[in-house]
This record gives structure tokens, sequence and C-alpha cells, in this order.
């Protein structure tokens, strides 16, 4: 899955852990919005539902996938404050 496969490279390759989030739960998203009108193109005249409920199925396990992701990352424990003039 797009999800878990972004995840594991998006912590190695940027600086900060809010950077590696973005990838994982931004990129995955594209697959039902891109998806139905290019069906609507590439298959044009014909039923389309059968066609993408495919599609329907993977979106909404993405779904499941970041909702477990967003537990996962929300358990980790958080940093150590750097003592920043914005906590004081």
């Amino acid at each position: 899955m797009f999800s878990c496969s972004v995840a594991w490279p998006a912590n190695y390759c940027v600086s900060t852990e809010k950077t590696a989030l973005l990838p994982v739960f931004c990129g995955s998203k594209k697959s039902l919005a891109s998806g139905v009108p290019m069906a609507n193109v590439i298959f044009a005249g014909q039923a389309i539902g059968a066609i993408v409920l495919p599609l329907l199925l993977f979106h909404q396990i993405q779904l499941m996938v970041c909702a477990w992701l967003a537990r996962v990352y929300a358990a980790r424990p958080k940093p150590a404050s750097t003592g920043s003039a914005r906590s004081r």
C-alpha cells in the first residue's frame, strides 16, 4: 500500500518528523480524486460503476491504513522541548 511504502523512506530522507508525515498522509489521497475522472475519459460511454469499484475499495483501504498509521504516530513519545521563545 502506498502509505506504508512511503512511510519508511520518508522517515529517513527528510529532516523533521512533520515533513516525513506529509507524503504519507497527503500523497495517498489522490487515487480516488484523480482515478474517477481518468476512468470517465478512458471508458467513455460505458457503465463506470463496475470499473471504478476496485478503486473505491482501494481508497477505503487507504483510509483505514492511514487511520492506523495516525494512531501509531500519535503513540510515539514526544521529543523534548528545545526551550524556544514560544514555550515561555
